[in-house]
């Protein structure tokens, strides 16, 4: 029987991921998490967490190497650092004062070398990779949203573009505006606006163009294994990555 004390726990690749002590009714998980660290997501028995102002890697057999020393403040300063999911060799890892990015945000390695760096973005969301890509959110001052996708090496497939948005429910004056939900899967793109009661779904391959679009009525899934479903009133197929009607 699985237990854990203070918190919650998964299993994958034969490590714990859990916000503190695991153990089982045999075995110790061979880490000392401490108050403030998180173990994140773990991929081909490795991972990485931070332990007060330190970024760890850690594989299955417990085996920790610092990768990242995170700045220390004086008492009167504050910060806050941000450490990403770890997938597919890659997590995302910043430190903001009140005032400015002292560890530059950006996407490491299991080394601790920074891949991607971007610094040239002031307000965008943290995201991970997932076959390859990314879907870069950004908004300029005034809150307005973009998108765009990179790759791996942080080359941006298309310039960045306004996020589909309408408008939300009432919340103060003027309102908020609501975004569109964007996904990436298999190198393709799906873009899920959904104003009120209506949906749509446009499909984009990685470099930005539209391969197709379903509007209110249908129900797609993501693609895995370069398909995706489709599914009409009246209708059930799959789609491949050129858009075209399977089966």
């Amino acid at each position: 029987m699985l237990q854990t004390k203070g918190g919650f726990a998964q299993a994958r690749d034969n490590l714990m991921q859990a916000y503190c002590v695991t153990t089982g009714s045999n075995w110790e998980l061979p880490l000392d998490y401490g108050n403030y660290s998180l173990l994140q997501s773990i991929e081909n028995g490795r991972g990485v967490y931070r332990s007060g102002n330190t970024v760890f890697a850690v594989d299955k057999l417990g085996k920790t190497k610092e990768i990242i020393a995170l700045p220390i403040l004086s008492a009167l300063q504050s910060g806050r650092a941000t450490l990403g999911r770890y997938a597919e060799g890659l997590f995302y890892c910043s430190f903001q004062t009140d005032s400015e990015h002292v560890l530059a945000p950006g996407f490491y390695d299991i080394t601790g070398r920074k891949v991607i760096d971007l610094s040239e973005y002031k307000h965008w969301e943290d995201f991970v990779f997932s076959d390859g890509y990314g879907v870069l959110r950004l908004s300029n001052p005034q809150g307005v949203g973009y998108y765009t996708v990179i790759d791996k090496s942080g080359k941006k497939m298309f310039e960045p573009r306004r996020t589909p948005s309408w408008p939300g429910a009432g919340q103060g004056v003027g309102g908020r505006t609501d975004y569109a939900s964007i996904y990436t899967k298999c190198g393709m793109i799906m873009i899920v606006e959904s104003p009120g009661l209506q949906r749509s779904w446009t499909i984009l391959n990685a470099t930005g163009n539209t391969v197709a679009e379903f509007g209110n009525g249908y129900t797609l899934s993501n693609y895995s294994e370069d398909v995706a479903l489709v599914v009409g009133k009246d209708k059930i197929y799959y789609i491949d990555k050129t858009g075209k009607r399977l089966f």
